[in-house]
Order: C-alpha cells, then sequence, then structure tokens
C-alpha cells in the first residue's frame, strides 16, 4: 500500500524544504536570540571563571612580563579610568603583556579584564588609539558578546549542561571558542559605535581608532608584524590562528570609513 506522500511527491519535495528553512532560520536567528539572552543571566562567578582560564592558558606561554614602566602603565590605566561611562566606572582592569608571538594586539575577557600587548602602545602614535581600540574592546565587554560567541558556537555542550545542571563544561569549551572564533560583523559594529559614542563623549574623534586598526592591517600584510600563528600541540605544523587583532577585529573598508565619518 502506496503512502499519502509517495503519491504525491511534489508536496513532498516541499513539506522537506520547509522543514529545513523553519531550521536554518532558527539556527541562524534563533540561537542569536536565546544566546543574547542567556549570556545577560550567567552568574559573575562562571564569567569570572571562563575568563581566569583564558588567562592562565596563556600568562606564561603566549603573554610575558610587560617591559612597559610601571609609570607607563598607570598612566594607560589612568586615561582609560577617565574614558569609561560612569555605569562602567570600575568595571574594567587593563593587564600589561609582552607577546613576540601576538604582536599589536588586544583581547578583551569577558569579566572586564582586557589584556594589552606592548606592541600595541608602541604601535600606537598617539595614547588617543589606544583610548580607541580600549573603547572597543570595552564595548564587546558590556555587550558581551565574548559570552555570546561562546553560547552560539557551543549549543551541545549547553543543552547537556541544562540538563544536568552543570556549567562546568562550558567553562572548559569557552577558552577555545573564544580565541579561535571571530566576532560577527554585527558585534564589530555595535563596538564600533560604542567606542565611537565613548570616544566622541570625551572629544576624542573616532577616526583614531580606525587609522591604528588600519596601520595594524598594513604592517601584518607587510610581513613587518610578528608571527601570529601559535602551535596547538606537537606534531601540529599547521598550528591555529590565535588572537590576531585584525583577524579578530578585521579593518574592513565600511568599518574603517564608518569610524571615520563619526
Amino acid at each position: 500500500m502506496r503512502s499519502q506522500w509517495e503519491s504525491r511527491p511534489k508536496a513532498l519535495v516541499v513539506v522537506v524544504a520547509l522543514f529545513v528553512l523553519i531550521v536554518a532560520a532558527g539556527y541562524h536567528y534563533g540561537i542569536p536570540i536565546v544566546a543574547r539572552f542567556v549570556a545577560s543571566r550567567i552568574p559573575a562567578a562562571v564569567t569570572t571563571a571562563i575568563s581566569e582560564r583564558i588567562f592562565d592558558s596563556l600568562d606564561g606561554a603566549v603573554l610575558q612580563p610587560s617591559t612597559l614602566t610601571a609609570a607607563r602603565q598607570q598612566q594607560l590605566a589612568t586615561a582609560f579610568a577617565d574614558l569609561e561611562p560612569p555605569g562602567d566606572r570600575g568595571g574594567y582592569r587593563l593587564v600589561f603583556r609582552d607577546s613576540p608571538d601576538l604582536g599589536a594586539n588586544a583581547l578583551a575577557l569577558p569579566s572586564g579584564t582586557i589584556v594589552v600587548t606592548d606592541a600595541l602602545v608602541e604601535l600606537a602614535r598617539d595614547d588617543r588609539e589606544i583610548m580607541g581600540v580600549l573603547a572597543h574592546e570595552a564595548g564587546h565587554i558590556r555587550a558581551r558578546h565574548g559570552l555570546r560567541l561562546v553560547l552560539q558556537n557551543s549549543v551541545l555542550t549547553l543543552v547537556i549542561g541544562w540538563i544536568v545542571g552543570d556549567v562546568t563544561s562550558l567553562i572548559a569549551v569557552a577558552p577555545a571558542v573564544l580565541l579561535q572564533t571571530k566576532y560577527s560583523r554585527d558585534f564589530e559594529r555595535e563596538a564600533d559605535a560604542i567606542a565611537a559614542d565613548t570616544l566622541r563623549a570625551h572629544g576624542i574623534p573616532p577616526s583614531v581608532l580606525a587609522d591604528l586598526l588600519e596601520r595594524i592591517d598594513a604592517r601584518d600584510r607587510s610581513g613587518e608584524g610578528v608571527e601570529d600563528r601559535v602551535t596547538s600541540g606537537a606534531g601540529d605544523s599547521d598550528g591555529m590562528h590565535l588572537l590576531d587583532y585584525t583577524s579578530s577585529h578585521p579593518p574592513t573598508r565600511e568599518r574603517l570609513d564608518y569610524l571615520r565619518s563619526r
């Protein structure tokens, strides 16, 4: 006996196609919405644990003690503290490190810690350019982009964790996701907008961020920058891209034009 679908193959194709579209739409639009909702409700203790694990995995290996003087570090920390919006005041912590592997770079951890490399400070022609990068990184933290990125890329892990009531699996996968996954264009636009508003509010033209991003990109393309590839283990000759600033924060013409138009 033939089923109703066998007698109506075109209808079956339509149903399958609709199902695929619904699943695709749910994945593309639904997961980011859920991730944003969940990210805003993750306990501070979990956010701190994720950040500490990331930092511990890098410090002493990829990251080395900064060669900047204590006075220079304090000067930049003070300038950034003055830049912070009133609602965010005290919520960020700058950590300076030297890193031949990473070169001119910055990394925002979900807890509010921002790691800044010596090379980034040295490449900047004006401290306002550094403030531009820090304002952008603070934008990622404020919008919880790091956590949302982890959630969007760890759906199965999250489901299992939710079922068993255990968040350790999320803490375990977060470092790999954050260190190897690029921010989306939407995340970059949002961080740029936050940075532009913050800089403008303090009389700094957002174009300073575009200038530094473009210089980092040009340096990397010319081969003058340091190696941005860190091997993930013995026998891994290809290694993995790790924290390259213009790779995770691609300075597209659209972004540069936006920052310069603000």
